[in-house]
């Protein structure tokens, strides 16, 4: 008992994977730098925006003081489990399969299957939707049904890299590809980061406000896992792979080029 309660001692650590800089460029004007993290004492995890200055001397310090903290921008909010603007994956083998919101009212039978159960290999209890509100963002069942996070709804972020996406890089000379470049470049910077609670969240890079969530179709049976009151000893990993994004030509949209920014990323240990 004292060797578990040791290795779940209350150790804080930034992302193994690193974190991303909104600029490789930097200037007087000042730049942020964004960071994953991680707590091992109740698995949950936090995305941080640091700012970094430049003097005139070309010093470069790093600020004491976040910009922002994604955890305490989702603890801000007033009501999570119904406001957060939270998709996952359908795995039915469409050939183009859309994501549905992750709402009890949008998911498949399938999904909420997996819901009504305590953990894979349990049987029904048809708790499904109070595990969904939870996964969400509701504290309703938590330290009685389920596992208690002390308002911390971003799980651990350790081998997801953070990424940041703001104008159109400038490097491709297509002819095609100017007017994208054109029409995005003032679009909402954000960044990207995969975390352990099942999700890659996408954040506003200004703000640190939540623009999404996303759940990959794959992750479905093991959602339930994440409401249990003794994950803090069963860790897993979730969306724990490092998101690339670049611009791609991915087919044409009538008779125009049809450019995007495209982001792919895994689930690494969990898929």
């Amino acid at each position: 008992a004292f060797d578990s309660i040791f290795s779940r001692a209350s150790t804080a650590a930034r992302s193994i994977a690193g974190g991303a800089i909104e600029s490789k460029a930097l200037t007087q004007n000042g730049s942020t730098i964004y960071q994953g993290a991680f707590d091992t004492a109740n698995w949950s995890g936090d995305l941080l925006a640091i700012p970094v200055n430049v003097d005139t001397n070309n010093n470069v310090t790093i600020g004491s003081a976040n910009t922002w903290s994604g955890s305490e921008r989702l603890a801000a909010m007033t009501a999570p489990a119904t406001t957060r603007n939270i998709v996952i994956g359908n795995g039915s083998g469409a050939t183009s399969p859309v994501a549905s919101s992750f709402t009890w009212d949008s998911i498949s039978t399938t999904i909420k299957g997996h819901l009504n159960k305590p953990s894979a290999s349990a049987a029904a209890d048809g708790r499904g939707q109070d595990r969904l509100n939870y996964l969400r963002g509701s504290s309703a069942n938590e330290g009685s049904l389920f596992r208690r996070r002390n308002n911390k709804l971003l799980g651990d972020i350790i081998n997801s890299g953070v990424v940041f996406s703001g104008a159109p890089t400038t490097a491709i000379s297509s002819t095609t590809y100017a007017a994208f470049r054109e029409a995005n470049k003032t679009r909402t910077p954000a960044v990207f980061v995969g975390a352990n609670a099942g999700m890659l969240h996408a954040f506003n890079a200004d703000t640190g406000n939540e623009l999404f969530g996303y759940i990959p179709s794959w992750l479905a049976p093991k959602l339930s896992d994440l409401t249990s009151p003794s994950y803090v000893q069963n860790h897993q990993s979730y969306v724990d792979g490092p998101p690339v994004i670049a611009e791609a030509e991915i087919g044409t949209a009538g008779t125009s080029a049809d450019w995007r920014t495209v982001l792919v990323s895994g689930t690494r240990a969990r898929g």
